[in-house]
């Protein structure tokens, strides 16, 4: 199999892969890309059955977006320590901790700060509540989830996994094929997602605040004396910490650059990963996305137990999730249209996002692929100063 070029760069292909003939590449434009082993490929056809790229949902109006969730929350976790280190309302955190306190999964598969020197983040194995909790916030980098799948799969255990949709609907896609990966994975929670970003613009974000990529860590959503609304990124450097705001800063116009967005996520309609067991967002709404603490939406397909002991929720109407997510939903269903005109082939896909490769073209090579993010920066100043 010939890897799409719309490649989401989820790593499931590659941790599910038989004969290991899969690896995950970090390209120099900032995400992942699969490439293929010709000499350990059998042909199974399992990655092609895995693609979430390859098995594009078809998805018409904004309530097809919501496949079978038919309940609908708002709410929080009930321990106020959970819900203060989250992102909004700590349910995700909550629920895979009543998971592993009541024994049902030896641990969770969740994204966390990366020891290695050359990522920020990583997807892991939280075994204990201090890991899950650690984990917990918003990520907005992209990872692959190829080796903690072959790990959790050698192990023979149960666990919960929680990733983005295009994650979610590839280990939904595994389950239809193989009763290991159903027996290992049955708790999956999505995070609803309108795109995901390279790593350069995290780098990008990181000079703009500070006027260097060489930042100690970096929160994309902090919680402070203001409305969620308008969240603040944290960098820290030594001692020294600097904040910016959402919606009124650099940040925002960098959010938007198409540059900086996944080339996979241009043909994705996946917003709320229809493939998992429940979904979870920020409760972009009236009241709650003024409130200073924050608050979850949940999507379920029917009654959930660890959410139900852990979290604070009151049923909503399903109307209530997609009015909050109405400028995701149009983009995603654009993207749809998108695809079926399009396709993926390789001359064709150039067309879904000229300026994309434009810029990979003209600007990078592997030895200065940080120069993009000055790059960026630089135009973005020009344009604030205009």
């Amino acid at each position: 199999m010939k890897p799409p070029d719309d490649c989401r760069g989820c790593g499931v292909c590659a941790g599910l892969c038989p004969h290991d003939a899969i690896c995950m590449q970090l390209s120099h434009e900032g995400y992942y890309r699969a490439t293929i082993d010709e000499d350990k490929c059998t042909e199974c056809g399992l990655c092609e059955k895995i693609c979430p790229s390859r098995n594009s949902l078809k998805l018409s109006t904004k309530e097809d977006s919501l496949g079978q969730f038919n309940h609908a929350y708002v709410g929080h976790s009930k321990d106020s320590s959970i819900r203060n280190s989250s992102a909004s309302g700590g349910c995700v955190t909550s629920a895979l901790c009543s998971l592993l306190d009541n024994g049902e999964v030896g641990g969770c598969i969740v994204v966390h700060e990366s020891e290695k020197s050359s990522l920020r983040f990583e997807p892991c194995i939280a075994t204990t509540k201090k890991e899950v909790i650690a984990a917990s916030g918003s990520k907005y980098y992209p990872v692959e989830f190829s080796g903690v799948l072959r790990e959790a799969v050698s192990t023979g255990k149960k666990y919960a996994l929680v990733g983005l949709p295009c994650v979610c609907q590839a280990i939904a896609n595994g389950k239809s094929v193989s009763s290991e990966v159903r027996r290992t994975f049955p708790y999956v929670y999505s995070l609803v997602c309108g795109k995901c970003k390279t790593t350069h613009f995290t780098e990008g974000i990181a000079y703009a605040a500070t006027g260097s990529h060489d930042v100690d860590r970096i929160r994309y959503r902090t919680k402070g004396n203001y409305p969620l609304s308008n969240y603040r990124y944290l960098f820290e450097k030594g001692t020294k910490q600097t904040k910016l705001p959402f919606t009124t800063s650099p940040i925002a116009k960098l959010w938007g650059n198409k540059t900086l967005t996944l080339p996979g996520c241009h043909t994705c309609n996946d917003t709320f990963g229809i493939g998992a067991d429940a979904a979870f967002m920020d409760a972009w709404a009236s009241p709650y996305s003024f409130s200073t603490k924050g608050y979850n939406f949940v999507l379920t397909k029917g009654k959930r137990e660890e959410l139900e002991h852990s979290c604070e929720l009151k049923a909503i109407d399903l109307k209530e999730v997609l009015q909050s997510q109405d400028g995701v939903l149009r983009q995603k269903l654009m993207n749809s249209d998108r695809r079926e005109k399009v396709g993926t082939t390789s001359e064709q896909y150039k067309t879904i996002n000229t300026a994309f490769n434009e810029h990979t073209s003209s600007v990078f090579s592997p030895a200065t692929a940080k120069r993009f993010a000055r790059f960026i920066v630089s135009q973005l100043r020009l344009l604030i100063q205009k």
